[in-house]
């Protein structure tokens, strides 16, 4: 019989080391998935915000555009004027968010552990920088035509006109697949 007690006590003994370690490998399990969590919370949800918001605006200054078109059309100043102020407000706007999205990654860059996961954060970085430099080309344009309606040069401005919408629909293209590449 003592030989029955040690066998029943070691295996009991073999059931509760490995309940422990199963025990462990959950709560370690659990402590990778709240991280990855908080991952989504503090980084992904604000960025995709962001860049839901910087589509928004893009499209929006792409409506106030043809207004300043369509005022320049109707030999308008005022309408030009007006469209040339909320173009600008709209680019300081899409700039900053442009650039929080950015100090977003960076920081989330900072933070993580995982190989694979910062290679993802820093796919998206090049990407976002890549949106940025698209958004100053259409800005720029954007803006020359607006300048070229201030002036009253409205057949210059329809020249440049092409440009601008190319500009737009590969800003909205790039947006769009970088909306899709974090959701």
């Amino acid at each position: 019989t003592v030989k029955l007690k040690t066998k029943l006590g070691g295996l009991v003994g073999i059931l509760l080391i490995t309940i422990l370690i199963v025990a462990m490998l959950g709560y370690f399990t659990a402590q990778n998935s709240r991280s990855a969590l908080d991952k989504v919370a503090l980084d992904d949800v604000p960025l995709a915000a962001r860049i839901a918001d910087v589509t928004t605006s893009q499209l929006q200054q792409s409506i106030w555009l043809y207004r300043g078109l369509l005022g320049g059309q109707l030999d308008s100043q005022a309408a030009v004027e007006e469209a040339v102020f909320e173009y600008d407000e709209l680019a300081a706007s899409i700039q900053q968010k442009i650039a929080a999205g950015l100090e977003n990654l960076n920081g989330a860059l900072e933070r993580v552990q995982d190989e694979d996961l910062r290679l993802k954060l820093a796919n998206q970085t090049e990407q976002l920088n890549s949106i940025s430099e698209r958004y100053q080309a259409l800005y720029t344009d954007g803006r020359n035509l607006l300048s070229l309606l201030q002036d009253g040069q409205f057949e210059q401005a329809e020249l440049n006109l092409p440009m601008v919408e190319i500009d737009v629909e590969d800003m909205s293209s790039e947006l769009l697949a970088f909306n899709n590449e974090i959701a």
